[in-house]
């Protein structure tokens, strides 16, 4: 998009660090619009209390609460914005889906294109039956402005056959690794590094590296070569209670299994000289809720050409199958792949590259771009 300018709408928290927002959504924005989702979908009771918010609202005047819709549609008129501009969602829910609804159907013939990447599959709707309605009632009120999409093949395929969307997959953005510029170092053989990135999580299988490792220190004997974990966490991780507690004081009999702390905050330089230094990723997380969602740090990995050991049933398989991924289920299978691929001597980097390349090109024929051009 060589001609453009660039506007965002931000949340009350941001703190001005990329300049001067178009928009601000108060803190309110996501409640009144709820309220109004509850009013349309909800059970006969939901719909009363609704019902009975909204009137309440009007009655007090009450200020600095405008819906998300409201939020959208008055930047959108201050910015001028027709049917040439693109407005843009990388985290979308149904709260901005049905904002963005609302201001093309205010708008008519002349509203934005709208584009909204969903990540997750509970849509920001914590309610499970509204959650079905209002993501049943999606296609009837779709119009040609709108475009929909998702970070996973699989999360598309799941709506389209649950719910009838009309909604593509594999919206990719880069996370912390440019796959563009970035140029992995050559490692030594000793150690072996597999990193553990991001904050832990329980769906991520923070608590089961513990039992990973300790399986691990089980089949270090049978691996003639050293294996690092190294980990990203905050002392409070690494500290008594902690999700980690005790881990950097541990080490297999022989030596050969080791903990190290990567600490918590890194600036983007330390964060991709982090992720060059190891030899592969652990993903340990839950298929249950990655099956459908996908995860940055698997973007981080092909762009960074990195070995993924991964859950088995993860989303994202158009990006693990190229022979940079190797999926595992109990800890026990997880240790053993981690040994197996320390020990690796066959040549690797073909599958990586290719995982590489396959990023690669959807990035460069990504739907913004094909958006913009139609």
């Amino acid at each position: 998009m060589p001609d453009y300018s660039l506007h965002l709408l931000t949340g009350a928290s941001y703190d001005g660090f990329l300049g001067e927002p178009a928009g601000v959504l108060s803190r309110n924005s996501g409640k009144w619009t709820r309220i109004a989702a509850r009013a349309r979908y909800g059970t006969p009771r939901q719909k009363i209390l609704a019902w009975l918010n909204i009137a309440g609202r009007k009655i007090l005047h009450i200020k600095n609460s405008a819906s998300t819709a409201e939020t959208l549609m008055s930047a959108c008129l201050r910015l001028a914005l027709d049917n040439q501009d693109l407005v843009v969602v990388p985290t979308a829910d149904l709260d901005t889906l049905e904002a963005a609804q609302a201001v093309a159907q205010n708008f008519q013939g002349k509203a934005p294109q709208f584009c909204l990447r969903f990540l997750g599959a509970d849509f920001g709707e914590i309610d499970v039956l509204l959650r079905r309605q209002r993501l049943s009632a999606v296609p009837k009120a779709m119009g040609r402005s709108i475009h929909l999409f998702t970070e996973t093949d699989e999360l598309a395929e799941y709506l389209r056959a649950e719910f009838g969307w009309s909604v593509e997959g594999e919206f990719y953005l880069p996370c912390g690794v440019d796959p563009a510029r970035f140029t992995p170092q050559r490692l030594s053989g000793t150690p072996w590094r597999i990193g553990i990135f991001g904050a832990p999580r329980a769906e991520k299988g923070s608590g089961r590296v513990r039992t990973i490792i300790n399986h691990t220190f089980a089949a270090s004997e049978l691996d003639p070569s050293a294996i690092e974990f190294v980990i990203q966490g905050s002392d409070l991780d690494f500290g008594a209670g902690g999700v980690y507690e005790g881990l950097l004081a541990l080490r297999s009999l022989d030596g050969k299994v080791r903990i190290t702390s990567a600490g918590e905050n890194t600036t983007p330089a330390e964060y991709e000289n982090l992720f060059s230094s190891v030899n592969a990723v652990l993903l340990p997380y839950d298929a249950n809720i990655y099956g459908l969602q996908g995860s940055g740090i698997v973007l981080d990995a092909v762009a960074a050409r990195k070995m993924i050991i991964h859950s088995a049933g993860m989303s994202m398989k158009k990006l693990l199958s190229h022979g940079n991924g190797r999926p595992a289920q109990g800890d026990a299978e997880f240790a053993s792949q981690i040994c197996r691929l320390s020990r690796e001597t066959t040549d690797l980097s073909d599958g990586l590259l290719k995982a590489h390349r396959y990023l690669q090109n959807r990035l460069k024929d990504h739907p913004l771009a094909t958006i913009a051009r139609g």
